[in-house]
């Protein structure tokens, strides 16, 4: 199967890919319907409003904490020289999931209570056993958005009568380095040596991703007919 991606030209299942743009924007270009898709979902508009409850929240980072858990576990344990140029450790933010979700008076259960959250925890198992260049893609949609998720914080603080950082810690993880340490994070994307077919499903991956964060929040409040 081939299509286009930005500026990239690519095929999958193994085949050779054309690259005619730096990864970063690749990235961008190449996943921004379906970011554009997952923002617009009814609960992303909704925990921007601030127009959830605790327990609403809590369910919400506790799907989210596995996500990040399984991701940080095939971060890990790769070998891969393109994930171990990319990942540091305020990458890492299970800790601060598990944090919030107390804080919330919320408990965590050994998986992802929805369905959607277990395929893909699932999924990120699978990628880190047999495709580790693609954990970059799906570290690239989850650390982009803590761009959003600061404004995410700021509004369920001021809802749900929440000191700063008492429970968002995991939304707005960087606080004042969150602008240098995204570009950090686009500029070491660009920089990466990896081969054309890699970076296809790198963005491939991000992709899948975008997908299964918007399948989750369809679970959890499913869109109106």
């Amino acid at each position: 199967m081939t299509g286009t991606i930005g500026l990239r030209t690519y095929r999958t299942a193994n085949a050779m890919s054309t690259i005619t743009s730096p990864l970063a924007a690749a990235l961008k270009d190449g996943t921004q319907d379906l970011h554009v898709a997952a923002e617009r979902h009814p609960l992303q508009q909704r925990l921007l409003r601030g127009a959830v409850s605790r327990d609403e929240l809590a369910l919400y980072l506790h799907e989210l904490y596995h996500v990040h858990l399984s991701l940080e576990t095939g971060l890990n344990s790769s070998n891969n020289p393109a994930v171990h140029a990319m990942v540091r450790d305020h990458h890492l933010r299970s800790p601060l999931f598990k944090h919030d979700i107390a804080a919330l008076g919320g408990t965590i259960a050994d998986q992802a209570r929805c369905r959607a959250a277990r395929s893909f925890c699932g999924f990120i198992g699978d990628a880190a056993a047999a495709d580790p260049a693609a954990l970059v893609g799906m570290l690239y949609v989850l650390e982009g958005a803590t761009n959003g998720n600061v404004y995410l914080a700021r509004a369920l603080e001021r809802s749900l009568g929440l000191e700063p950082q008492a429970a968002t810690r995991s939304l707005d993880p960087h606080g004042a380095d969150q602008r240098p340490r995204w570009q950090a994070f686009r500029v070491a994307l660009d920089t990466l040596d990896l081969p054309d077919a890699d970076a296809a499903r790198v963005i491939a991956a991000a992709r899948s991703t975008f997908r299964a964060v918007y399948d989750i929040a369809d679970e959890l409040a499913p869109q109106s007919p």
